[in-house]
């Protein structure tokens, strides 16, 4: 099976090693220049994909997004969790043409520890558990051992860089999470 990895190559050892044949790419793709691979995996992959592409791989294209969908859609999940005071937790889902709405394959929550975490230890433990739940499930994916599960749209919420309030991060991705809650209290 001939694998493309869009994003972030975390995956990409652990993908060989089963033996898949892997191509792992950050720049912008077309369809023309992918549609050779079997399937797409998506992770930290800052394009967004065009639709031909998602029409083209349905139900063969994920999604790895460290939120806990359908809460924080798009961009700065981890913030967004602490600031919106919605669950933490990773994703693996279907794509679909709109952003982080696809059907949900497996998902985790995950609980931060407000007085401890910084934005930058929340982005590695939600890092290291969504590259778990990938490990654990891929498998069963390809299988189609997994029911994908609708969203409930009526709850989601959605967040773009825009979004995201001015001097809410003082020391960068090293804010403590404690620090964020007290400074967005007073915006």
């Amino acid at each position: 099976m001939k694998i493309l990895l869009l994003g972030n190559n975390y995956l990409l050892k652990y993908l060989e090693n089963k033996n898949y044949s892997v191509r792992n790419l950050k720049n912008k793709v077309n369809l023309e220049q992918i549609k050779n691979f079997d399937f797409i995996i998506s992770y930290g992959y800052k394009y967004i994909i065009k639709k031909d592409i998602i029409k083209f791989f349905e139900k063969r294209i994920l999604n790895l997004h460290i939120s806990y969908l359908p809460f924080n859609r798009g961009a700065d999940p981890n913030l967004w969790s602490v600031l919106d005071e919605t669950q933490s937790g990773v994703t693996i889902h279907y794509m679909d043409e709109f952003i982080d709405t696809g059907d949900i394959l497996c998902q985790k929550k995950i609980i931060l520890d407000y007085e401890n975490d910084t934005l930058e230890t929340s982005y590695l433990k939600l890092t290291d558990e969504i590259i778990n739940l990938f490990k654990n499930n891929f498998e069963k994916i390809l299988n189609g051992e997994i029911k994908p599960q609708k969203q409930n749209h009526n709850i989601s919420t959605m967040h773009f860089l825009k979004d995201r309030p001015k001097n809410i991060m003082p020391n960068g991705w090293k804010t403590k999470i404690s620090d964020i809650k007290k400074l967005y209290k007073d915006i």
